[in-house]
């Protein structure tokens, strides 16, 4: 699957639309579509997070690896939201049924996606 989403960014910032791919349960993403090309700027290995449903905003979710990280993510419409969940839970099931239930601990890197990590960032 792959689409824009809304992403915070920080309170200077705030929201700002980014370009999500999933695939083979690794959620990329870069600053637009046209810039798939420049290299990402950010991964997050799906089976590491917790998905999380917003209680009120109905086109919010949030990606949280305990302890280490949060993505605080809104798709334009509820529909799409429940898209994305959708996509997200089963490959995060598809992993877990692979891997016998067990997520590998989630580290970090630089410079790409790491097979046994769960978050690369990309590019700065």
């Amino acid at each position: 699957m792959e689409g824009v989403l809304w992403k915070w960014t920080n309170y200077w910032n705030g929201w700002q639309p980014r370009w999500f791919i999933l695939d083979k349960g690794i959620l990329t993403y870069y600053k637009s579509q046209d810039e798939v090309n420049q290299g990402c700027k950010g991964s997050v290995k799906v089976s590491a997070c917790e998905i999380v449903v917003h209680p009120t905003d109905n086109r919010r979710l949030d990606l949280v690896i305990p302890s280490e990280q949060h993505f605080y993510l809104r798709a334009p419409t509820p529909s799409e939201r429940q898209q994305w969940l959708v996509a997200l839970g089963s490959s995060k099931a598809a992993t877990a049924a692979v891997t016998g239930g067990h997520t590998t601990q989630p580290t970090h890197r630089l410079g790409g996606h790491d097979p046994e990590g769960s978050l690369s960032v990309c590019s700065l």
